[in-house]
């Protein structure tokens, strides 16, 4: 409010403002509400800084570190991982997406150029062509998973309206996901890597593309999506073995489906993530 004040009387009267009033009146602002409003800080020199204004200085919250990968589907689910890009937004668009099984084997990937459209358009258009391609196929269970909220929301809403040019390719998607069993989840995009390449070669394409075998581009990507999948399956099999010779009361006389629960809710109760008994169920 004052450097607004100082500023117009320098603008309108042309008085130029004296600096030392003008901190002292800053200061005075900031003491009096300062109270009322905690400052972050994340050092001593900040905290000292605030406390000399009046501002009570409040710790930043620890960063949450989280171990992103991309994990193999339950059999006999198909997982296609999809993805769009404007380099500009709008700008020149194209989406990827890559199908792999429950072993984590390549099934087939596809790209497609999109001219100059937004990155909604091109993450949108990835998700119908995805439908499009495993109802085409006979791929009836079929787990979409994107790194765009806004797409996969759209997905489950009845007021969504897409783009007009995409209407009845829409429309035709939604009636097929009701003939197949379908799920779609988010992913961040660390883990989506393999999509996102597939959506950057889409740029260079004339036409849509399919490769039914990896392009050598995406070699690398679909390497490390499969071995950090079975370095996590490896490391809950060992806890499951651990659970199993620690507590054997719990596991007897079950029948193997009844070993398979219990050892879940063990997991559970042991505070393991869920997506790491999900990559253990896998290589069962």
């Amino acid at each position: 409010m004052e450097i607004w004040k100082a500023r117009n009387r320098l603008r309108f009267d042309n008085r130029s403002p004296i600096f030392s009033t003008l901190c002292c009146s800053i200061m005075a602002w900031i003491r009096q509400f300062g109270s009322l409003v905690p400052g972050y800080y994340k050092g001593v020199l900040d905290s000292r800084l605030l406390s000399s204004l009046g501002v009570c200085p409040k710790p930043r919250k620890a960063p949450k570190i989280q171990r992103v990968l991309w994990h193999p589907p339950l059999p006999p689910w198909v997982k296609v991982n999809t993805d769009g890009l404007a380099k500009g937004n709008p700008g020149p668009a194209a989406c990827g997406g890559v199908f792999r099984d429950a072993s984590g084997v390549y099934l087939g990937s596809f790209c497609q150029p999109l001219g100059c459209n937004s990155s909604f358009y091109a993450e949108l258009y990835a998700v119908i062509v995805s439908i499009e391609v495993a109802f085409t196929r006979g791929w009836t269970t079929l787990w979409l998973e994107s790194d765009s909220i806004s797409v996969l929301a759209s997905l489950s809403s009845d007021s969504f309206s897409p783009p007009w040019d995409l209407r009845v390719r829409w429309q035709n998607c939604l009636k097929n996901i009701q003939q197949m069993q379908f799920r779609s989840t988010h992913i961040f995009r660390e883990g989506n890597a393999a999509a996102d390449k597939m959506a950057n070669l889409g740029v260079s394409k004339h036409s849509f593309t399919w490769y039914p075998r990896p392009p050598a581009e995406l070699h690398r990507y679909l390497q490390a999506d499969f071995w950090d999948s079975q370095i996590i399956a490896s490391q809950v099999a060992e806890m499951i073995m651990f659970v199993c010779l620690s507590c054997p009361l719990l596991l007897r006389g079950f029948h193997s489906q009844e070993v398979v629960r219990n050892v879940s809710f063990i997991c559970i109760y042991m505070q393991a993530q869920p997506k790491f008994w999900h990559s253990s169920c896998i290589c069962s």
